[in-house]
């Protein structure tokens, strides 16, 4: 993904290019996730979902929402191209 933006980055220069990646966000797949995946998923990948749960570290979906839609709505060829990582962490005016 990053590189695709990179690349829209370099040859759209009017086009303004973002990749994000919110974090681990407490949607139903989660609940999911924990509740059915126990016996096709490795080990460690679950206890690592499970144990992001069970310490409260799954990032509620408003917070993304909030950082792309006011990405969506501010942000332009200066922000180009950009990675966020745990978007839900950068706060834009």
């Amino acid at each position: 993904m990053n590189s695709l933006c990179r690349t829209l980055a370099s040859e759209e220069p009017t086009i303004t290019s973002i990749a994000l990646r919110p974090g681990v966000v407490d949607t139903e797949m989660q609940a999911q996730l924990r509740s059915e995946a126990k016996q096709v998923m490795n080990s460690p990948n679950y206890k690592h979902f499970h144990k992001l749960y069970e310490n409260s570290k799954l990032v509620a979906p408003e917070q993304p929402a909030e950082v792309i839609t006011n990405l969506l709505v501010r942000a332009d060829t200066k922000h180009t191209p950009v990675f966020f990582y745990h978007l839900f962490l950068f706060i834009l005016i």
